[in-house]
């Protein structure tokens, strides 16, 4: 197996990882990396990864073809050649199927993957000419499971990216053509094989991932185009016939139908083909929805560059290492502060503010003072378990008499490091609160502990939630429309077990609405019913709906008031999303189809807009602005949400790749 790489051993490591967790059963596996002459360490970094693996440095940058071709010399005595790009995610059983296909079929010279794009849609499976006369990859874009996709067939080339060739037929042809530079190597491998009596077959049981198109970077590419394009058409071009439309004929994605006179009926599957159209007179905001579904395809192409260009930097610190398993280590109590008497004086509640925390130097210093002039008659401690901050959060915490507990970012879990928490408080009235939120003013803990006080069935009291004065017209819109933002008081139980087992999915998303935003909790009710580890976010939701089916009672409490909301870029609003969607799944059993997805898109740009236009009387450029903010936000969370909920179909890697939290865990910021 060749994996030429040049600055990639970011993506290295994850190739290999999946690599050597699925070995084949039909083969002896030895992979050869050669690292073209990359800047980031590669040869040091995997020179001792695996006895399986050889790395093979080059001095100069020669481009995919020449790495591959070395690559192939240095393990000149395989049966076949399997040539990997350095930004795919092998599936288990993968190379096996490629091996039992060849076996198969001998008179196939190269046999190619099903590869997938992130979101599961098809990215490769196979190579066509089109009737332009260009290559194309068939049905990229179709999802993954379509059945004309489950279908293995023979095509004009596969690519490079995961192709097994015979040793013999590679080396008959010289090798990829090095007169191309990271362009059509792998068509032209095929072509000039297919004139020599072999062929090239699609293998849908091989499954990989590939961030393909997202993954490419800055670098002299794009100047190689032309002369690749060039080359291309004066070899081939006169030699070839197009074949696209025999696949779609023959996979029924177009259906001809003749009557005794013409016209003729076609039938078109519409995932196939598009009817072109002047858009002029359409309804604006699908006209806007059509052009914002390529901008969300461009957005989720950033993210995933910008993720891996984080995992990039983090390889290259001095202190890395690879990413391990959380094993729930033991933390580092760096400090143990002490109780603080309230202007009420001590009272009957010793009250634990527990607090996550990560870089919250800023936030803590305005927050904090808040927290010690809250007037309530009670003794207040404050407990916090710090991430690795790279700022001075442990020093704010020693300045305020604060516990500080240091764990490592790849510990962090929503759920279990708030149990961790609790285990180091010392209240009888737990508080949790989130580092990005600050009390409106000095009666925030007051009403909290009036409703634990009032009645004893209830396990917890959560506080309204405001946005920051000084959020975006958006976020204040979405703090109106959060339900935790609500100015009623409401008391929460299951009275009727039949009606909470008929409940919808939404509604009952309503009823378990409980957030350690801000909300105060009985020590001893913790105690009996800690918080489960989540794979993303939602253990308060989860916790909330364990109290309330053990016949306990929760409270939003409207007269505690707390700030909070986050001024996202789309990067990071779509990856908080995939986080929200994992915890609707997971709990809620939440689903969500492309139709439900595409509605929920328009109705929230429809509402965004009236609200821009009515209510706040925005007009002219402004209105403009804000209208093409509102559908960029929208479109980035319903894509974040639908990618989340679905998030079983994909390899971990796959959803860690689009996770905040995977991401923070990674220490990546």
């Amino acid at each position: 197996m060749v994996i030429p790489t040049f600055n990639g051993a970011h993506l290295v490591s994850t190739c290999l990882a999946a690599i050597f967790a699925h070995p084949p059963t039909a083969c002896d596996l030895r992979v050869v990396v050669v690292d073209d002459a990359s800047s980031d360490r590669t040869v040091e970094r995997f020179e001792d990864y695996d006895e399986r693996l050889t790395v093979v440095g080059r001095a100069e940058n020669g481009g995919f073809a020449v790495a591959c071709n070395d690559g192939a010399a240095a393990a000149e005595d395989a049966d076949f050649f399997v040539f990997l790009n350095n930004d795919t995610v092998p599936l288990a059983g993968w190379l096996d199927a490629l091996i039992e296909e060849a076996t198969e079929h001998p008179e196939a010279a190269a046999v190619g993957s099903k590869l997938l794009y992130p979101d599961g849609t098809i990215q490769h499976a196979g190579v066509v000419i089109g009737q332009d006369l260009w290559p194309h990859h068939l049905y990229a874009g179709l999802p993954g499971d379509h059945p004309a996709l489950e279908r293995g067939r023979e095509v004009t080339a596969v690519t490079a990216a995961c192709m097994l060739v015979h040793r013999e037929d590679f080396s008959a042809m010289g090798g990829f053509d090095t007169a191309f530079h990271n362009g059509y190597e792998d068509v032209d491998l095929c072509l000039k094989l297919r004139e020599r009596g072999r062929s090239a077959l699609y293998c849908p049981r091989s499954v990989l991932y590939h961030l393909e198109s997202v993954t490419r970077w800055a670098d002299d590419k794009t100047r190689h185009i032309e002369h690749n394009s060039r080359l291309f058409a004066e070899r081939w071009h006169h030699r070839i016939e197009p074949d696209d439309y025999k696949h779609y004929l023959e996979d029924r994605m177009i259906v001809v139908e003749y009557g005794s006179i013409y016209p003729i009926r076609l039938s078109i599957s519409p995932l196939l083909a598009a009817v072109s159209r002047d858009v002029a007179g359409e309804d604006p905001l699908e006209h806007l929805l059509s052009v914002r579904t390529e901008q969300v395809l461009e957005l989720q192409g950033r993210r995933t560059r910008a993720a891996l260009d984080a995992q990039r930097e983090l390889m290259e610190l001095p202190s890395f290492k690879p990413r391990r398993r959380r094993t729930g280590g033991s933390p580092e109590i760096l400090r143990r502060g002490g109780f603080q008497a309230l202007s009420g004086g001590p009272g009957r509640h010793r009250v634990s503010v527990l607090m996550p925390l990560m870089d919250a130097e800023e936030a803590l210093r305005a927050t904090l003072p808040i927290l010690l002039s809250q007037e309530a008659e009670a003794e207040m401690e404050i407990v916090g378990v710090d991430s690795a901050s790279r700022d001075a959060t442990i020093t704010v915490l020693e300045e305020f008499d604060a516990t500080a507990i240091a764990i490592d970012p790849s510990e962090f879990d929503h759920g279990l490091t708030r149990n961790l928490l609790a285990e180091h408080a010392r209240g009888d009235i737990l508080v949790f609160l989130n580092e990005r939120s600050r009390p409106v003013d000095r009666n925030w803990l007051a009403p909290l502990l009036r409703t634990l006080d009032g009645d004893p069935s209830v396990a917890g009291a959560s506080s309204r939630v405001l946005p920051y004065p000084d959020a975006d017209l958006l976020s204040r819109r979405d703090g109106e429309l959060e339900v935790s933002g609500g100015a009623e008081r409401l008391v929460k139980r299951i009275a009727d077990w039949d009606a909470y087992e008929a409940m919808p999915v939404e509604q009952r998303r309503l009823l378990l609405n409980f957030h350690t935003v801000s909300a105060a909790v009985r020590a001893d009710v913790m105690r009996r019913y800690p918080f489960r580890s989540v794979r993303a976010i939602g253990e308060d939701l989860l916790w909330a709906r364990e109290v309330l089916e053990a016949g306990m009672a929760l409270v939003h409490e409207a007269e505690s008031k707390v700030y909070h909301s986050h001024d996202y870029s789309l990067r990071r609003r779509f990856m908080r999303n995939v986080d929200d969607g994992i915890a609707n799944r997971e709990i809620n059993g939440r689903s969500m189809g492309e139709d439900e997805a595409a509605a929920l898109v328009r109705g929230l740009i429809a509402g965004d807009w009236r609200y821009l236009e009515e209510e706040l009387a925005l007009e002219g450029e402004e209105l403009q602005g804000w209208r093409t903010e509102a559908a960029l936000r929208r479109a980035a969370a319903i894509a974040g949400q639908w990618l989340g909920v679905h998030y079983a179909d994909y390899p971990d890697e796959v959803v860690d790749a689009f996770s905040l939290l995977a991401n923070s865990r990674r220490g990546e910021r």
